[in-house]
């Protein structure tokens, strides 16, 4: 008698506070979600996280992970728990004086779905040195890096100079992928010779696709110069 008590305590107070159980969605693939960082200094670092959630079997279950590893440019990274949501995530990182073209990434293994094939992200790589010389008077010309777009064109892009004690001199940006240089004329410029200054640039890239698993990748490009204002 107490037992059907408790059950009409409880199932009035969930329909009084109108609460609702929900099922969880029934067969969701699995979902990798990849950013790459690629900076571009005087030697260039390549910085990637991951997402990775196993979705859900027609029933609603969790799918089984059989093999939780990443696997990035050869290297196998352990995944780390997301409390809230048991999401997997995975960090890596490599620096090196000249940065690989791509990186390829192995996604983790569910188990009765086809092995996902390994992934190439394309990079990027420096062909100039980061410290030069400018001439009071003269334009500035940037060379960007040798790109590998693949099929992840430039979305977006940005350029701001500034002086070493951080006041803003310029910016610019745009959409696509631009001309392969950063040209700055010497009006919007105008730094005093001996002075430097600290021109970045930035792009985005981004691309995703559904096999049999939900992919999207993200990959922000940056590139740093120290330009020292010299007598022409």
């Amino acid at each position: 008698m107490r037992a059907v008590a408790r059950a009409l305590v409880l199932a009035s107070t969930v329909s009084c506070s109108g609460l609702e159980f929900v099922s969880p969605p029934a067969d969701v693939p699995p979902e990798l979600v990849i950013s790459v960082v690629v900076h571009h200094r005087d030697e260039t670092t390549l910085l990637l996280d991951a997402f990775f959630s196993s979705g859900t079997d027609a029933e609603g279950r969790s799918r089984q992970i059989t093999d939780s590893t990443l696997v990035v440019a050869g290297t196998v990274v352990q995944p780390s728990i997301l409390p809230a949501s048991g999401n997997l995530r995975y960090s890596w990182q490599h620096v090196s004086a000249v940065a690989p073209m791509t990186v390829a990434v192995r996604s983790p293994v569910v188990a009765g779905l086809p092995l996902e094939p390994v992934m190439t992200i394309p990079l990027s790589r420096r062909t100039d040195s980061a410290a030069r010389d400018l001439a009071e008077g003269d334009d500035l010309q940037l060379a960007l890096p040798e790109k590998n777009t693949g099929d992840m064109p430039v979305d977006s892009w940005v350029v701001d100079v500034r002086r070493q004690d951080n006041a803003h001199v310029v910016s610019a940006n745009g959409r696509g992928a631009g001309a392969g240089l950063v040209e700055l004329p010497w009006h919007w410029l105008r730094a005093p010779v001996g002075d430097t200054l600290l021109v970045t640039y930035r792009e985005m890239s981004s691309t995703e696709r559904n096999v049999s698993y939900s992919l999207r990748v993200s990959r922000f490009t940056q590139v740093d110069w120290r330009i020292a204002i010299v007598a022409p």
